[in-house]
């Protein structure tokens, strides 16, 4: 299994709530994710104009600009914060964890595919905010 904390920006109606996302990718959601690349790969052949493909899927966990602390400590201080931060993607441990007091209540949650990389979107919910996190290239899972 990988686990990977990622940064997550949002639109101009955003309220900024949601900030930080953990996804942990293990073998069977990796073949999932790799396969759903091949559907991009065979659409875009028949339609060069396609840019990207959704799917429905709750497998990535947001969580608030609260949990900036509880992270900073995980990943050994400050520094290691900052660089995190201007990275966007860190490749952490699956004995990272974030308390769940910090998950941010969302809606729509769903995983982009591209030609080069995933990532996943969500919604405040009763809110206006949207929100993707970083991309992972898929070479970053190709050894799960």
């Amino acid at each position: 299994m990988k686990c990977f904390l990622l940064m997550c920006s949002g639109g101009e109606e955003s309220s900024g709530n949601v900030e930080y996302a953990l996804v942990g990718i293990d073998e069977a959601k990796a073949k999932e994710i790799l396969h759903r690349k091949e559907l991009f790969q065979m659409a875009k052949a028949k339609d060069p104009e396609l840019y990207k493909l959704v799917f429905w899927d709750r497998y990535c966990y947001f969580y608030t600009s609260d949990a900036g602390d509880e992270i900073e400590d995980q990943l050994g201080g400050e520094d290691e914060m900052h660089k995190f931060i201007s990275e966007g993607l860190r490749e952490v441990s699956e004995e990272f964890s974030i308390s769940d007091d910090f998950e941010a209540r969302t809606d729509l949650d769903m995983m982009v595919v591209t030609k080069d990389s995933f990532y996943w979107t969500t919604t405040d919910r009763h809110g206006d905010g949207y929100y993707e996190t970083r991309q992972i290239k898929y070479e970053a899972i190709l050894d799960v």
